[in-house]
């Protein structure tokens, strides 16, 4: 079965998805040719996750380096009210 687009995209990265979303915008109808997942390597296995995966560890190595006396202990406006009333 042969379907006809405006345009056809090859590739659904970061590039070829804004051109189907501007395309679209336009009225246009869009065809996209992607050989596994629309957002590309950078979103699924490059940059995106790399600075996900830096960031958690960066959480990691503050929780970790931070001492029990510097949590925060603190009252609810509601408990402090019923304690003096």
């Amino acid at each position: 079965m042969a379907q006809e687009f405006d345009v056809v995209i090859l590739g659904g990265g970061p590039g070829g998805y804004a051109a189907a979303l501007y395309g679209a915008a336009a009225g246009l109808s869009i065809g996209m040719i992607e050989e596994a997942r629309v957002g590309g390597t950078c979103l699924h296995r490059g940059c995106i996750p790399a600075k996900e995966l830096l960031q958690t560890a960066e959480v990691v190595r503050t929780v970790a380096g931070a001492s029990p006396s510097s949590t925060c202990r603190c009252r609810s406006s509601a408990s402090s009210r019923s304690s003096t009333g």
